[in-house]
C-alpha cells in the first residue's frame, strides 16, 4: 500500500510501503504481530530492478506509510505511523493513538536507532496529510507532519485548535532540537514541504480555520490551500491562503526548482493572492 521509491546517491533505488503479506515472492521476511498486522516493507534494488535486500520492520500493532530520507553518510531515515507497543523492531512504545515512528538504518538495512514522536492524541499520515523528512541544511533533519496533540509526549507546544501542522527539528541521532505547532482554531494539515535557500521551510498545506492563531487571512472557501513560510528556527515569517486551483501551480514550480526554493520566489509568492 502507498508505495514510494527514491534514487540513492550510489545509484541504487530505495523502495518502501506498508504491507501485511507473508514472506513470499519478492518479500523475504514475514510480518510482525499476530493476528497479521501491517508493517513497513523497505528495501533497495539496483538500476535493473534486482533486489539487493528487503526487510519487514514493525511491532505488534500496525506500521503504515513510511517515508524516507537519505542522509549524507548514506544512512536512511524512515518515518511512518505506528501504534505498536515495545517489541520486535520497536524499542520505544506508543505515546498516544498513532505516533510517528522513525528509525535510522544503514545502507544494508541494519537498524541503528528508533524513536517515536507524538502526543496523547493522534499524529496523521494519509493521502491528504503527508509527513515529510527534509535535510535541514545545517546538519539536522526536519520532520513535518500533522497532529491534534497538545503539550503531551514530545509535543511541547500548545494546540491552536483541531489539527495543527507540527514541525520537529532533530539531529541525526533522533534527538529533538525544537518542535512547534502551526494552525488556526479549526483543522489544518501539512501536505508537502520544501527547504528554502535560507535553510527555512515552505510548508504547503490546507486550512479550514477562520482568521486565528497562525492563519492571518479570512477563509476563501470551505477548505483552502495554506502556504506557510518559516525561518530556520521555526519562526513564522508569513502565511497566505489560496483557493483550490492554485496548489498544482506551486507543486510544478517547486519540482523544477529541484525542491529548494529561492528566497526571491518566496517573497514573490508572499506578495500575491
Amino acid at each position: 500500500y502507498f508505495p514510494s521509491a527514491k534514487k540513492l546517491s550510489n545509484g541504487n533505488i530505495y523502495f518502501g510501503c506498508h504491507t501485511n503479506s507473508p514472506d513470499t515472492c519478492d518479500k523475504s521476511e514475514p510480518v510482525f504481530g499476530s493476528p497479521v498486522k501491517m508493517d513497513y516493507w523497505v528495501g533497495v534494488c539496483n538500476a535493473s530492478g534486482v533486489i539487493n535486500w528487503n526487510k519487514s520492520i514493525g511491532g505488534g500493532g500496525n506500521e503504515k506509510l513510511p517515508k524516507m530520507l537519505e542522509l549524507p553518510n548514506q544512512n536512511i531515515l524512515i518515518c511512518g505511523i505506528s501504534n505498536s507497543p515495545i517489541g520486535d523492531e520497536k524499542s520505544v512504545g506508543v505515546i498516544g493513538q498513532d505516533d510517528y515512528w522513525c528509525l535510522l538504518i544503514d545502507s544494508l538495512g541494519n537498524k541503528i536507532w528508533d524513536n517515536v514522536y507524538g502526543g496523547l492524541s493522534m499524529e496523521y499520515s494519509s493521502e491528504f496529510y503527508n509527513q515529510r523528512l527534509i535535510n535541514s541544511g545545517d546538519g539536522n533533519i526536519f520532520l513535518i507532519g500533522t497532529t491534534n496533540s497538545s503539550l503531551t509526549g514530545n509535543v511541547s507546544d500548545t494546540s491552536n485548535g483541531g489539527n495543527d501542522i507540527w514541525v520537529v527539528k532533530m539531529d541525526y541521532s533522533g534527538n529533538i532540537i525544537w518542535n512547534k505547532l502551526y494552525g488556526g482554531s479549526l483543522g489544518d494539515g501539512s501536505n508537502s514541504s520544501y527547504l528554502t535557500y535560507d535553510n527555512g521551510l515552505i510548508i504547503c498545506g490546507t486550512t479550514g480555520s477562520p482568521k486565528s492563531g497562525d492563519v492571518s487571512e479570512n477563509p476563501k472557501g470551505a477548505s483552502d490551500f495554506w502556504l506557510l513560510k518559516l525561518d530556520s528556527l521555526g519562526n513564522k515569517q508569513w502565511d497566505k491562503r489560496y483557493t483550490d486551483p492554485t496548489p498544482p501551480i506551486f507543486n510544478i514550480l517547486i519540482h523544477y526548482l529541484n525542491n529548494k526554493i529561492p528566497i526571491d520566489f518566496c517573497l514573490y509568492i508572499s506578495s500575491i493572492r
